[in-house]
């Protein structure tokens, strides 16, 4: 059933050229747009909500390459080669790695804005559809990769906010709860480093998956998670950021970090390190980054500013 309707999705494909064109840019950028919009939110709008797509974001990305990695589904395109998608990955299919950030960061800021402004809420659900939805068209997910990567990452966004809740109930417990995190990030680190993967060759003796590309992965999530955690500290410790009480300062200090989220994730993406390799300079990479635009960047800000605006 799933492979029949790629094979329709891939016939409607090959007569819209120009859809493939402005949903695979969209693919592209919800990977690096969407956390920066949830950074705007912390710096400018509301830093409870940002810091919840923020965490879900990191959370639900570890929970995604977790599973991937234990079911390593091989793509549709794999199982079936009639499918012809304009562009191939290097990692497993199941769950869907786009549909996670889209569901992490736009059903937090749907959730949080379901009461005021319903519209806002209409149209993050709008955009997570269109992403699952692309994922499908350029045949590179099943259905059920996109329904599970929308109900796992909907647990994570759930849990998240338990998290904070219960953090901001219990200041003292902030410090532990980023420890045990750093630990689970390790643990998870180790683990999909360790086990063993499918080698399974095609006709001209290539792998299906490489291991090293998908554990290349791993590290940078896992970077990027320690990072994320570090900036966490820093503002526990000595930021205590609150949102600048001057609007100018506010909106474009909130700007630059959205920028600066942006640049770093095609950054994390993107850069190899010498003369780490991927995997640890990916890590690397990751943490450093992180660390300096969510956790030095906000210190930055409010030393600049002299005023804060009251949560």
């Amino acid at each position: 059933m799933d492979i029949t309707y790629l094979l329709w999705l891939q016939d409607l494909r090959e007569a819209t050229p120009w859809l493939v064109k402005i949903l695979s840019v969209f693919c592209d950028l919800n990977v690096v747009l969407f956390p920066a919009i949830c950074f705007f939110l912390y710096l400018s709008v509301d830093k409870r909500t940002g810091l919840w797509g923020l965490l879900s974001v990191h959370v639900s990305e570890i929970a995604n390459l977790l599973v991937k990695n234990i079911c390593c589904v091989y793509r549709p395109y794999v199982k079936d080669t009639r499918l012809t998608p304009p562009t191939k990955s290097t990692s497993y299919s199941f769950p869907s790695g786009h549909t996670m950030y889209a569901t992490s960061t736009l059903g937090t800021i749907g959730v949080w804005q379901r009461k005021k402004h319903v519209w806002i809420t209409v149209i993050c659900v709008f955009l997570i559809l269109v992403t699952g939805f692309a994922r499908n068209y350029l045949g590179v997910h099943t259905p059920q990769d996109v329904v599970v990567s929308v109900i796992l990452t909907g647990l994570c966004v759930w849990l998240c906010h338990k998290i904070l809740q219960h953090l901001a109930e219990n200041p003292d417990h902030r410090l532990p709860a980023i420890l045990i995190g750093a630990a689970v990030g390790i643990i998870v680190l180790v683990f999909l480093e360790c086990k063993p993967y499918p080698m399974d060759y095609d006709a001209d003796g290539k792998l299906l998956v490489d291991p090293y590309n998908t554990k290349t992965e791993v590290y940078q999530c896992i970077g990027k998670w320690l990072g994320f955690l570090i900036a966490m500290v820093i503002d526990i410790q000595f930021t205590h950021y609150a949102i600048p009480e001057k609007k100018a300062v506010r909106y474009i200090g909130g700007a630059v970090g959205a920028v600066l989220s942006f640049a770093g994730s095609v950054a994390i993406h993107k850069l190899k390190t010498f003369p780490f390799g991927d995997h640890w300079g990916g890590l690397l990479v990751g943490l450093l980054i992180w660390a300096v635009v969510y956790g030095v960047y906000p210190l930055i800000l409010i030393k600049l500013s002299g005023s804060r605006k009251e949560e």
